[in-house]
């Protein structure tokens, strides 16, 4: 901990400070010159920009010059508005920085401004990574001829649709909302397949064996389709997790009634 003119206990002070991987600084609030810095910061800026921080050093001596300009702002906005948080992405994008901007306070005169910053790159690389990931199973979702889904059985025998893929207004006539789905798919089943179809959902529970269906279905327009329903379980702490397809099989059906008459 490098640390210039500060108040008695200085010492439990810079413990604490260097007792964090995150970075930790302060700056004059006239000129903007560091006043105090701990070790993750000094790593930091020597390891990703070959500076060595002394005291003194401001924006201007520590960073290319547009990015001293933006830290200047930064310095200016907490003065003038008070303490806030951003991410910052370094000027040569190769990290991401979560920062929390501060005044520092004594005998009722702002002296200095207070810095805490995360390095949050693994992070947000990761979180991109997952929405490419999930963007990649939606569009992957939405060109099978079907609506997939994700069904869970609870242990406190509720049940209830965690995931629903967009197909299913094309297919269902139903928005792909999971709040209240299933009680709609069950309000649209048709009447005399209705009481077959949750005994066809409760048997697959109770045994936790795959689920297969197939019944008549009336889309919120009237139309009356022919759906076949087919799905595996796994145990999750969650309860029992279905994870299937739903595909309209009316062709199909049509095709075997026109079989029959014919024979």
């Amino acid at each position: 901990m490098v640390i210039s003119q500060m108040p008695e206990n200085n010492e439990i002070l810079e413990v604490v400070l260097e007792s964090t991987d995150d970075m930790i600084w302060a700056n004059e609030a006239q000129g903007l010159g560091l006043i105090a810095f701990n070790s993750a910061l000094a790593r930091y800026f020597s390891d990703n920009f070959g500076v060595e921080l002394r005291l003194g050093m401001t924006p201007d001596d520590m960073l290319p010059p547009e990015a001293a300009k933006l830290w200047r702002d930064y310095c200016a906005r907490v003065l003038h508005e008070g303490p806030f948080s951003l991410e910052y992405e370094v000027v040569a994008k190769t990290h991401v920085l979560a920062l929390s901007f501060n005044r520092l306070i004594r005998d009722g005169r702002c002296f200095g401004i207070s810095v805490f910053g995360k390095n949050i790159t693994a992070r947000k690389r990761a979180e991109l990574a997952l929405g490419q990931s999930r963007q990649q199973v939606m569009d992957i979702a939405a060109n099978i001829p079907g609506v997939l889904y994700q069904f869970v059985a609870r242990p406190d025998g509720t049940m209830g649709v965690a995931y629903v893929s967009q197909r299913s207004q094309d297919i269902l006539g139903l928005d792909a909302e999971p709040e209240g789905y299933f009680e709609r798919v069950v309000a649209c089943t048709a009447e005399a397949d209705r009481e077959r179809f949750l005994a066809s959902i409760r048997e697959a529970a109770e045994r936790a064996q795959p689920w297969n269906y197939e019944g008549r279905y009336v889309k919120p327009s009237g139309e009356q389709i022919w759906l076949k329903g087919n799905s595996i379980p796994e145990k999750r702490k969650e309860g029992l997790v279905f994870n299937g397809v739903i595909l309209d099989i009316t062709e199909r059906k049509r095709a075997e009634q026109d079989l029959r008459i014919s024979e």
